[in-house]
């Protein structure tokens, strides 16, 4: 059969609009007169308001109309055999353009391939000629009652198919705007770190001591930092933790080197210099943050260093032969009053003698024992009994490898560690050497060197 390709009509569907008596509408479709006019009879006097077609062309025109009319219209009638534009081809053309309507197939014989045909283009009952008025009647009804139930529900599961694909499309919307924020918040992270670093530099140089130090942020950015300072007769070394692992703890550690260094050029140091830090974090207000520090003198030519602790944890002292020890310096955290007080320990050195320092995230790296669920810290006897090793190097980096393997790997704070090696004075020059670790370095005495801070990580 070769059909004409009619241009797309609107899905009556999605119209509507009944008559002004609310009546049900209905097509009839049939080139016998006389059944035609029975049928619409029929239908009319049970309350139906009825149209009616002599043919395929002009049932294909009226429902065309009506969809652009926007009307409803809830059955059609159509006769299967009509000269011309048949049933089929009716149908056809309606599935052609889109304009599904439902229909009740009427014929005086129809064969099983062309119910099936009928079925595949969207007939849904089927009434044989001749038609007797009370069958028509509960036929149509019926198909129009299930017909309209149909709609409904189809129409409700469309309804909540386009509110769901609103809501997704409105989630989508909303995850992609997130994704965009946060990368650039990430690009935003990355080079605040990279200006954090240039601003904290590397250690800086003591002749007559050797430095090997590890670090290990937790996040991006830490808020841990130590500060190298050679003097007349030895040097300082500060090691100081800023409470916290945001922006403002790696803010706080810049204003700590930037105090630090100019309190240096002033030729302050031990408790003065304390105190000072101290009362400018007791007076930056609501940006005041709690800092630990430790704060080593070292007078190399009379052979000692005095160790001022502000909370921090205690320095673990290498001398001579002997066990490592700790040293018992204690004082008040840094930030929180306005009354701070110091205890401070003094050590005698000796060409060989070694010092460990590390902030909080160093001891405190815990781990959950077996079926005890107890929670064990590394502790400075953790750090005391891994402290071996023949050169500093190797001692600095068995205690960081004991104190990570001790936690798992998995921190819970900014960790930071510091070796220091008393050495005979002489004029050797050493260059820095690096290990193979995040942000760690380990340096020697070189004339050509600066004095700067040390990155964090």
């Amino acid at each position: 059969m070769t059909t004409t390709i009619t241009p797309r009509l609107p899905d009556t569907s999605l119209f509507h609009r009944r008559a002004s008596d609310g009546r049900r509408r209905v097509l009839v479709v049939d080139d016998d007169a006389v059944a035609r006019r029975l049928m619409v009879t029929v239908l009319a006097v049970r309350g139906y308001e009825v149209l009616e077609a002599c043919g395929g062309e002009e049932a294909v025109d009226i429902i065309a109309r009506l969809a652009t009319e926007r009307l409803s219209l809830d059955c059609m009638l159509l006769d299967v055999r009509m000269p011309g534009l048949d049933g089929m081809g009716v149908l056809e053309r309606l599935t052609e353009a889109g304009t599904p309507v439902p229909t009740v197939a009427v014929s005086a014989s129809s064969d099983r391939d062309t119910v099936i045909q009928l079925m595949r283009l969207g007939c849904d009952e089927f009434l044989d000629k001749p038609v007797r008025p009370e069958e028509l009647l509960a036929r149509i009804n019926g198909f129009i009652e299930r017909s309209q139930r149909s709609t409904a529900l189809r129409r409700g599961r469309e309804d909540r198919l386009r509110e769901e694909k609103a809501k997704l499309e409105h989630e989508s919307e909303r995850h992609r705007r997130t994704a965009q924020q946060l990368g650039e918040l990430s690009r935003q992270v990355e080079s605040a770190r990279t200006v954090y670093q240039d601003l904290i530099g590397t250690p800086g140089v003591i002749d007559g001591l050797d430095l090997v130090w590890r670090n290990r942020p937790l996040a991006a950015m830490g808020g841990d930092f130590l500060g190298v300072r050679a003097t007349d007769v030895g040097g300082l070394v500060l090691l100081a933790d800023v409470a916290g692992h945001d922006l403002g703890a790696s803010l706080h550690g810049v204003l700590i080197k930037a105090f630090f260094e100019e309190n240096c050029r002033r030729g302050l140091g031990g408790e003065e210099f304390l105190r000072l830090l101290n009362r400018q974090l007791v007076g930056s207000g609501a940006q005041r943050r709690l800092v630990t520090a430790q704060l080593l003198d070292f007078d190399l030519a009379q052979g000692r260093v005095t160790v001022i602790s502000a909370g921090h944890p205690q320095v673990v002292a290498l001398h001579g032969g002997d066990e490592p020890a700790v040293m018992p310096g204690v004082g008040s955290v840094l930030g929180m009053s306005e009354e701070v007080s110091f205890i401070p320990a003094r050590l005698e050195l000796e060409p060989g003698d070694r010092l460990l320092l590390c902030t909080d995230g160093v001891v405190d790296a815990t781990r959950v024992d077996g079926p005890s669920g107890r929670r064990q810290r590394f502790g400075l006897d953790g750090l005391r009994a891994a402290a071996a090793g023949p050169g500093l190097a190797e001692l600095v980096a068995a205690a960081w490898k004991a104190a990570l393997d001790h936690c798992r790997g998995k921190p819970s704070d900014d960790m930071l560690l510091v070796g220091l090696e008393v050495r005979q004075r002489d004029t050797r020059d050493y260059e820095p050497q690096a290990i193979p670790d995040q942000g760690s370095a380990t340096v020697r005495r070189s004339d050509q060197h600066p004095s700067t801070p040390p990155a964090k990580g």
